[in-house]
C-alpha cells in the first residue's frame, strides 16, 4: 500500500514481508510507525488487517547459533520492561536473515504469553529471546525445543523472494 508511510526508512526486510506478503494477501497495513527505543532491530508497530503487530529484524551474534531479538518497550523515562499481555500487541513479527535464506516468524501474541516471552501476572516475560529458522543447526537441547515450538509459525522466502501465500494466510488468520 503506497502512501501509507511504507517507504524508507522501513527496514528493508520489513517492506519485503509487506510487498511479497502482505500485499498479495490482501492484507491491509496501517499505521505504520517506528519504534526509536529499539531502532538497532528495525522496530515498528503497525495495523494489520486491525491487528495489532510489533515488528523486529533478528540479529546474527558471533558466538552462538540463531538470531537475536529484543523484545521490549519503555515507559515514559523509566527503565526498559517486556511486553505484557495488556500491551496492544496480537503478532511479533520477526524478520530473518542469515546469507541466502530469508524469512519471517509471525508469533500470536497468545503463544509468546504461553512461552513467558510476554508477561502476565502470572510471570514478567522477557526483554530479548533467540529465534532458530530451520536453516539453522541448534547446539543445545535447550535451542531445539525452542527451535521445534517457533517452526510452526515461520514463514520461509524461497531464493527468489516468494513465500507460500497459503501458508501466510494460515499463519495471520488462525490467531484471529
Amino acid at each position: 500500500m503506497s502512501g501509507t508511510g511504507w517507504s524508507p526508512p522501513t527496514p528493508a526486510d520489513l517492506l519485503a514481508v509487506k510487498e511479497q506478503v502482505y500485499d498479495p494477501c490482501g492484507f491491509r497495513c496501517t499505521d505504520l510507525s517506528p519504534e526509536a527505543e529499539s531502532a538497532a532491530y528495525g522496530a515498528h508497530l503497525f495495523r494489520l488487517d486491525g491487528a495489532g503487530v510489533r515488528a523486529r529484524v533478528a540479529k546474527q551474534t558471533p558466538t552462538r547459533n540463531g538470531l537475536f531479538v529484543t523484545v521490549w518497550k519503555r515507559l515514559a523515562d523509566g527503565p526498559i520492561q517486556p511486553f505484557d499481555s495488556g500491551d496492544d500487541i496480537d503478532f511479533l513479527v520477526v524478520t530473518a536473515r542469515e546469507g541466502p535464506c530469508s524469512g519471517h516468524f509471525a508469533f500470536p501474541a497468545e503463544v509468546l504469553l504461553r512461552r513467558g516471552i510476554i508477561g502476565s501476572a502470572a510471570g514478567q516475560g522477557k526483554r530479548a529471546f533467540r529465534v532458530y529458522p530451520p536453516w539453522t543447526v541448534t547446539e543445545s537441547a535447550q535451542a531445539a525445543r525452542t527451535a521445534a515450538w517457533q517452526r510452526p509459525h515461520f514463514l520461509p522466502f524461497d531464493d527468489t523472494g516468494t513465500a507460500d501465500l497459503q501458508q501466510a494466510k494460515a499463519l495471520y488468520t488462525s490467531a484471529r
